[in-house]
């Protein structure tokens, strides 16, 4: 039998989506009074900050103001690496991984200038971690005699083991384009960009409380921090 031919048009007259009002208008925040923003300022030496931030509210990691770089962690003096008294601070260090790492609000990490050795830990354990394009990073103990120690434990939180062995074994430093294909940060801009994309974060974070907690990158046992010598072996000098 014949089939009858179904007619087909050349063209349909569609109107313009008109996403102005979509563009424009900014959406409506939600939050609650019970959550916040809480803004830490990391100086560059770890000795000197106090993990003592609140538990509800979203905590924005940024350099002190005016400082050159983010952290370079804690003083990997040759007098300290000889003396054996980096070891010292280990466990307040420990402390702190916990504290980061079992923050139940996400953490913004903004990056400038260097970020070294122990300083490492913010952007490793960040939820959003932003830099500025002229940020670098690293982890210099190899050239200083020593490995990293437990912030290793957290660059596996971000960085592939292929890179944490590279960088860990050669102590190379990374720019911030190199750390953002590797996984390490997530937004590279100028600093009017790094603002703008924390005020949008920061939104988004508050308008998800309370049912948005962010969950934990590590396994704790992973992270232990034992205060016996030979724990701590790993650490001193690589022969």
């Amino acid at each position: 039998g014949a089939f009858a031919k179904a007619l087909i048009a050349d063209s349909y007259a569609v109107p313009p989506l008109d996403l102005t009002p979509l563009l424009l208008e900014p959406p409506t925040i939600a939050t609650s009074p019970e959550y916040s923003v809480h803004t830490v300022f990391v100086p560059a030496s770890l000795g000197g900050l106090e993990p003592d931030w609140p538990d509800n509210a979203l905590l924005v990691f940024r350099g002190v103001e005016g400082a050159e770089h983010f952290c370079l962690g804690g003083d990997p003096s040759q007098a300290n690496l000889e003396s054996g008294s980096f070891l010292d601070g280990l466990p307040a260090f420990g402390k702190l991984l916990e504290r980061l790492r079992d923050a139940p609000m996400p953490k913004v990490v903004v990056c400038h200038g260097a970020t070294r050795g122990g300083g490492m830990l913010f952007p490793c354990l960040g939820t959003a971690v932003l830099a500025h394009s002229d940020a670098t990073f690293g982890f210099p103990e190899i050239r200083r005699g020593a490995l990293p120690g437990v912030v290793s434990v957290a660059a596996r939180r971000r960085l592939s083991p292929a890179a944490c062995e590279w960088l860990f074994c050669t102590g190379d430093a990374i720019d911030a384009a190199t750390a953002q294909r590797l996984g390490l940060v997530d937004f590279v801009g100028s600093w009017e960009e790094l603002d703008a994309e924390v005020a949008r974060l920061e939104r988004h974070f508050l308008s998800s409380a309370p049912r948005l907690r962010a969950p934990s990158p590590l396994p704790a046992s992973e992270v232990t921090i034992e205060a016996d010598a030979d724990s701590r072996v790993a650490l001193l000098e690589v022969t």
